[in-house]
């Protein structure tokens, strides 16, 4: 996940950064602390239906700072692996629209 976040250009990670009102250091790469981040503005927003594309929150099912065990050498999703790891992604999202204060 976030392969369209590396491929941001120094000076737009700064204006993406900024326009959700972060402050401090640019995240350099697509880790669980900026996936989090992202999901949080997005669920943060006033519409009544939220989409979290499920291939940025790869990095909160692996619980480290990218989601390439996720990932196969072409990129695709290992499913075996996403499965074994469902129960984590389920635990993090879950706390992120409860902490949006959404209703799962």
């Amino acid at each position: 996940g976030g392969e369209w976040w590396q491929s941001l250009s120094a000076e737009e990670k700064v204006e993406a950064w900024r326009a959700l009102g972060c402050l401090g250091s640019v995240p350099e790469t697509y880790d669980s602390k900026l996936a989090t981040t992202l999901a949080e503005h997005a669920l943060a927003s006033k519409s009544v239906l939220t989409f979290l594309p499920l291939r940025d929150l790869l990095p909160l099912a692996s619980g480290s700072p990218g989601s390439s065990e996720l990932l196969d050498d072409q990129g695709r999703m290992l499913v075996e692996e996403l499965c074994s790891k469902a129960g984590r992604l389920t635990g993090a999202v879950k706390a992120l629209v409860k902490g949006s204060g959404r209703k799962l």
